[in-house]
């Protein structure tokens, strides 16, 4: 895939490969740990992108799946067996980036949002009004990629927050959450310019995100701010059967 020709871009479009990567790298699990051909990530309460196994190999061996694991593209044989093994298909989610100086040329005048190196009391409160709670908290403090934490106001009220990091060309957004009463206002849409104007900042060409498919409001959001869809996952769980 080319660049626009208007675009200053110095590296090339990412890959899903690249995009995946920086999951681990901007919410990164607890531990790591390898059994035989699988990769098993661990984070209790984290949510599945910090709990889930990934195959090593073309082939792995899915008795050592373990109950949640991630397939990513190019993994539709595995996919097969995984469903063969009674495995259900969970949180088929979409890869989506955009070019960080499109998005900074989108921030608007003003103080609409503020940038920290760390959460201020009031967002933490935002975030746990979204289900956020204390265990994802830790899961941002604990990356060690450069990163900070944007806050959104609307007038002189506290209304959103949005947690994003960066490695090399590539960053990455995590948790955006926007108050129910604040919602529908262009704030979702002046944060994530934030993190664009932020990265660019920090070097990063590229500003990445990972979206559900089910949620349509918000990839129409993207889809309006130029993010472009480059692929796919999703998560095939084993239900226990007791």
């Amino acid at each position: 895939m080319t660049l626009p020709s208007n675009a200053p871009n110095s590296t090339p479009l990412p890959t899903p490969t690249e995009v995946i990567r920086m999951v681990d790298a901007t919410w990164p699990p607890e531990s790591f740990q390898q059994h035989g051909d699988w990769l098993h990530r661990h984070a209790p309460d984290g949510g599945s992108r910090v709990n889930c196994a990934s195959a090593l190999g073309g082939a792995p061996d899915i008795s050592g799946a373990g109950p949640l694991v991630m397939i990513r593209p190019g993994e539709e044989d595995l996919a097969a067996r995984l469903s063969r093994a009674e495995y259900a298909v969970k949180d088929p989610c979409r890869l989506l980036v955009a070019p960080t100086h499109r998005l900074a040329n989108m921030l608007p005048a003003g103080p609409r949002t503020i940038v920290g190196e760390g959460p201020i009391a009031r967002m933490e409160e935002i975030w746990a009004a979204g289900g956020i709670g204390p265990a994802r908290m830790r899961t941002m403090a604990r990356a060690a990629c450069t990163k900070a934490y944007i806050a959104g106001r609307v007038g002189d009220r506290p209304a959103g927050a949005v947690y994003v990091g960066a490695r090399g060309s590539l960053a990455m957004f995590h948790a955006l959450e926007i108050l129910t009463e604040y919602r529908r206002n262009g704030l979702a849409r002046d944060m994530v310019a934030a993190c664009g104007h932020w990265a660019t900042g920090q070097g990063a060409d590229w500003l990445s995100l990972i979206v559900t498919e089910a949620n349509g409001p918000a990839r129409a959001l993207y889809s309006a701010m130029g993010f472009e869809d480059i692929g796919g996952y999703h998560y095939r769980i084993k239900e226990d059967p007791r």
